[in-house]
């Protein structure tokens, strides 16, 4: 198909069109043609002068056609390549991520990945990189690979940087291939897995029981941080010693347990699943001791029997939600044991005690309302004072240091003191006085309470509780 030229600018045809043409199409005349030309400038046009040459050697013909298929130089200027000078650069497809490229470091310019062409020293940046893997969900971009397509068309690697990087890659300036390639490329690292098993106190403070059985994954013993395929799917067992404990609760829920053999399995677990910490709750049994001024009859779980009066009752094998029913006319003392998990309700119709052991009792449950609490526990004994020294008994026998005592002993307290320049404090009378004064040795007792688990008494202690008895002052000279 033959081309128009193209030289004249849109007026001047416009009014060659409307001048020219209608004038000579009724005169003929050539010489008003002329004048006309002149007058409107036209005649002395550059783009003018152009087409009257072309005409005159032929290249285009009376309808302003090229007699060729060659395009002008204007033409083949347009049709030129609008890239030229740029880079051509493709972005591999990773199906299993989704990432955003930019221009600049601020992340602000996105990047055609459909038809990218860049400036030599341009840089490229990733922001993101999000998985779509349906295979593990921890598949994420590991870097990236960087060719070069030479003018024949051959790829060379000719960098790998890292995920962590934000910028990719910086052209050359000296940069003579074809093109560059950017490849993603993922990876699937292993799942780790953090395995616990605890305790909680009475006061809720936990401790690790690392000893008190074994993790198995996939029915391989497993170390307390573990790591798995993250392509594979996963069941966790947790093996623990039922004899020295018993199961409380565990996160996740378990799937299956068997508190006989002390077993804990979970759900199967599929590559894509997010839980990564599996811990389970134990506890040591609980145990109780009781006694009753009275007969009684004791229940609990299967076990039934009776009691003689004023006869203890053991169990150690006491789980939270476990309950004892006590059926007497009597009075129930908690010799010893656990007692701060208990609760108590009392049927008075049939003179029947309940206690149940809860793992975290109501804190206005009044158990020693209803039932005696004595226990064995320990206290420290300090005998040690800058002005004298203490002395412990009980029943006789001297106590110092950590030692077990048991709710209601009676402890006798004696102070001899030795600074002969300090005195015992005196009271007004001028006769207290003088007694005080000669008196070298004084003595208190102290009734063991529950309050007193893990106390120190020492003379700060005493102090406290019998300042009128121990207090000591400076003598005047």
């Amino acid at each position: 198909m033959k081309n128009h030229f193209h030289g004249f600018r849109r007026l001047d045809l416009l009014l060659i069109i409307l001048l020219i043409l209608p004038l000579t199409g009724l005169t003929g005349c050539a010489f008003l043609e002329d004048s006309l030309l002149k007058a409107s400038g036209i005649a002395e046009d550059s783009d003018y002068l152009e087409y009257q040459s072309l005409l005159a050697d032929g290249t285009l013909d009376s309808d302003g056609l090229y007699t060729s298929d060659e395009l002008s130089a204007a033409q083949e200027e347009s049709a030129a390549d609008p890239h030229a000078g740029q880079v051509h650069v493709t972005f591999a497809d990773n199906t299993s991520l989704s990432i955003a490229y930019y221009s600049d470091e601020a992340l602000t310019a996105a990047l055609d990945t459909a038809d990218c062409y860049l400036d030599k020293e341009a840089s490229i940046y990733y922001g993101s990189a999000k998985s779509r893997s349906q295979s593990s969900n921890l598949y994420r971009l590991s870097e990236f690979w960087i060719y070069e397509f030479s003018a024949d068309g051959t790829r060379e690697l000719v960098s790998r940087v890292s995920a962590e990087e934000s910028l990719i890659y910086k052209i050359p300036a000296s940069f003579d291939g074809s093109g560059l390639q950017i490849v993603p490329v993922g990876e699937y690292p292993d799942r780790e897995l953090y395995l616990s098993v605890y305790m909680l106190d009475a006061s809720g403070e936990s401790s690790s029981l690392t000893a008190a059985g074994t993790w198995y994954i996939n029915g391989e013993e497993a170390t307390m941080n573990a790591t798995v395929s993250s392509l594979e799917s996963y069941t966790i067992v947790f093996d623990y010693d039922a004899d020295s404990y018993f199961f409380v609760s565990s996160t996740p829920k378990e799937f299956n347990k068997n508190e006989t053999s002390g077993l804990v399995e979970f759900f199967e677990q599929s590559s894509t699943d997010e839980t990564v910490s599996y811990s389970i709750e134990l506890h040591p049994y609980l145990s109780l001791t009781l006694s009753v001024d009275q007969e009684a009859t004791i229940s609990s779980g299967d076990s039934k029997v009776t009691v003689k009066k004023n006869k203890k009752w053991t169990r150690s094998d006491l789980k939270f939600g476990d309950s004892i029913t006590i059926e007497t006319e009597g009075k129930v003392t908690i010799y010893d044991g656990d007692y701060t998990y208990v609760t108590a309700s009392k049927d008075d119709a049939t003179s029947t005690y309940k206690l149940t052991l809860e793992q975290n009792p109501p804190a206005d449950s009044k158990l020693e309302d209803l039932v005696n609490v004595e226990r064995t526990f320990s206290v420290y004994f300090d005998t040690q004072d800058e002005h004298g020294s203490l002395t412990f008994k009980r029943s006789g026998e001297a106590l110092s240091g950590e030692t077990a005592v048991h709710t209601g002993d009676v402890i006798d307290v004696s102070y001899e003191l030795t600074d002969k320049d300090y005195q015992f404090t005196t009271n007004e009378s001028w006769i207290d006085g003088v007694l005080t004064y000669f008196t070298k040795t004084r003595t208190a007792k102290i009734t063991i309470e529950n309050t007193l688990e893990n106390r120190v008494i020492d003379m700060e202690y005493l102090l406290e509780n019998f300042y009128d008895t121990f207090a000591v002052e400076k003598k005047e000279k």
